[in-house]
Order: C-alpha cells, then structure tokens, then sequence
C-alpha cells in the first residue's frame, strides 16, 4: 500500500468519514486515518442516536445549513438503501422567553422553519408521556428527529471505502505538519506505523482536537467535556412512554431525549454541565454517583411512565469552544489544511453538509454555504508578548 495521496483526512468520526466520502466521490485519492473502527464508541459519535431539527435555537444562521444536511442524509439513504433519518418530531419545552423557545421562534422567523406553539391542553392531549412544568410554554417542531449515528458513520465510511477511499485503521495520529513536497505545498503525518505525505490535509479531530490543534484550541479556548446517556425503562408495557424527540429547559438543566425504541426503554441526557476531559483516553466511562441525579429528577418531574432510575448508560464528549459554535475553516498558517472541530455537543446533525463543505474548501479553496460565522477569525489572535 502507498502512503501517499492527494488529500488525507485525520479521524474518521461522523464528519471526518463524510469528509472521506465527499473527496472519494469526487475522484480524489484520499487515505483516511483513523486510531479506531468507524462507529466505535471511544469519542463523541455513539450511543445509538442524535438528534436532528431545524428550528434551531442555538443560532438561526444554522438553518441554511441544516437544509443541506437534511438533504444529504436522504441522498446517502437513497444511494445505499440504510435507513438512517427518522422525523418523528421534537417536542420543545420551556419557559416562554427561554433560550430555547426564544432562539426557535427566531429561527422561524428568518428561515421559515416549521414550529407549531401549543398550549397546556394541546400538550395534555397531544402528548400523554409528557408533564409540562407550570408557567412552562411549548412548541412542536414536525421536521425534528433522530439519525442513528453509529449507521451513519459507517455508512458514510464504508460507502467511501466503495467509491475508492483507502481507510487506515488502528493507527495512532502522532501529528501532522505542512511541508514542501517536490517544489509544491504540500503536508506530512507520522502514525505510530509510518509516515503519509500528500498535497492536501483535512483535520476532523473530535476531542482530540487539542492535543491536534494546539493553536486553534488556545485561541478558541477549547475544552473536553464528559457526558452521560442514560436510559431509563417504563414502568410497565402500559405506560406512556415519547414517541418522539424532546428537548426541555428546566431551572436545574436542559435535557433531551428519543422515542421509546425498543419498546422498553428511553435514552435521555443532559445538555447542560459536564466535567473536563484532560485527556480522552483516559474518559472514565463508569456511572459516578452524581451522573443520573439532574437526569433522575427530570425523570420523575416530566416522563411520569419511566422508573427515574437508569438501567444504562454510556459516556460520550462534548468538544467545546467558548461560544460553544463550530469551528470550520482552512488552518490560519496552512491553506492547505482545513479543519473542522469544536462541535460543543451539537454537531453531528450537520455531518452529511459539513462533509461535503470541507471536500469543497480543500479541493476549490472555497464554499458557496454560508459558513463566515463558524470561521476561526470571529477569535482574537493571542498577544505577541515578545521584544
């Protein structure tokens, strides 16, 4: 095998193996390196399910490109026959000028997002699993859902793989450096198994993403989060249980949650808090004693036919930045790296568009999609301090 080619992408996770995609369906050869099995359970992409929606409360200018996913999570349907996207709906609860019901209402507004507001009896009809909170309004969000994230990643890789991509698996990314490759730009990785050149780099490095891009991360002041799913079981055959998406803004956390699968159990999980990360490899994946306890009440508080105690649970990252908003761009010092990172645990819904908006900015130098807001510019450059 050639360690050698036109464009290497470094982690294979759910953007990293759309990026993979979108290059080898271009004709381009392009290796992907990656330390662990695509779909594996070891960073940020596992954990059966995530979810998907368009009234997004975290930033309208998101909307744009959440059409383009949307649309490309249905062409990777359609070309391989996975079943990967359910729009079951998502269920918004909270308080009425919250961030959440606030952020999704402008959404709405500027984009056309479909959003229904609903009143107490709306939701007591509509919706019996569920207890709205007093003084709490709502809103339901038909195209909202779920992608099945680990046959998503796999899908998009595998597919790759098909259409000409070669994938490296179980190599340690030692680093990567932009060198001159005879009399052209061009970069250089080291694995703990040899050493890869090609003309291009694409960086999709999940919680790694400190220890890959030190100065990005400085200058974001990108973190690590742990983070906890959990799945909590009916209280019998009989009892309600959501039959769809939800997201809900409590005074003592946001959480969210996923349709009733199996018929037994409900994963959920909460958005808000989480302990630092130092190193990725060393996660602690047990259940700590305090884990389930703002999932537990919220259990008790607004799912009435679940037990609020877990019977599984899994650990996964949020790789955050400041704003807690993306980062995509080409590296500052190296245009011909470009990179992806600091999803800030709401990311994976994109992958589909981001895949493709990083095969284009590698190999045009540029994209049509509206993405200046998710630049590493909107950080300031740390202060030179020497004479």
């Amino acid at each position: 095998m050639t360690n050698s080619a036109e464009v290497i992408v470094l982690g294979v996770g759910g953007c990293g193996a759309s990026a993979l995609y979108h290059l080898a369906k271009r004709g381009v050869r392009t290796i992907g390196i990656d330390r662990f099995e695509p779909g594996h359970d070891r960073g940020s992409s596992h954990g059966d399910t995530r979810i998907i929606r368009q009234a997004y409360f975290e930033h309208p200018d998101y909307v744009p490109l959440l059409h383009r996913a949307y649309d490309g999570w249905k062409e990777l349907e359609n070309e391989t026959g996975a079943e990967l996207l359910d729009l079951c709906g998502l269920l918004l609860l909270g308080p009425p000028e919250g961030e959440i019901l606030r952020g999704a209402r402008l959404a709405t507004e500027r984009h056309g997002a479909p959003l229904e507001h609903l009143d107490r009896i709306d939701v007591a009809k509509r919706f019996p699993a569920v207890a709205l909170p007093e003084e709490f309004a709502a809103a339901w969000e038909p195209l909202g859902g779920y992608l099945r994230v680990e046959d998503c990643v796999k899908t998009y890789a595998h597919r790759a793989v098909e259409l000409g991509a070669d994938l490296r698996i179980g190599e340690t990314i030692l680093g990567w450096s932009a060198n001159k490759t005879n009399n052209r730009r061009g970069v250089r990785v080291e694995t703990d198994q040899g050493v890869y050149e090609a003309d291009r780099l694409v960086l999709c490095p999940g919680a790694w993403a400190p220890a890959l891009l030190p100065d990005i991360a400085e200058r974001s002041r990108m973190k690590v989060l742990r983070k906890v799913l959990l799945w909590y079981p009916r209280r019998n055959e009989r009892a309600p249980a959501p039959d769809h998406t939800f997201f809900v803004d409590l005074p003592f956390g946001a959480f969210y949650g996923f349709p009733c699968l199996d018929g037994r159990a409900v994963k959920l999980a909460e958005h808000t808090g989480g302990g630092i990360v130092e190193d990725p490899l060393e996660l602690d994946r047990s259940l700590r004693e305090n884990d389930s306890i703002g999932p537990d009440r919220f259990v008790g508080e607004v799912l009435p036919g679940l037990v609020p105690q877990a019977t599984r649970h899994t650990i996964c990252m949020y790789t955050m930045t400041q704003d807690a908003h993306f980062l995509l761009d080409h590296h500052p010092a190296h245009p011909n790296v470009v990179f992806a990172a600091g999803f800030s645990g709401h990311g994976f819904k994109f992958m589909s568009a981001l895949g493709e908006i990083l095969s284009e900015l590698t190999l045009d130098g540029h994209t049509s999609s509206p993405i200046d807001f998710l630049g590493i510019d909107r950080f300031p450059k740390a202060r030179d301090t020497s004479c």
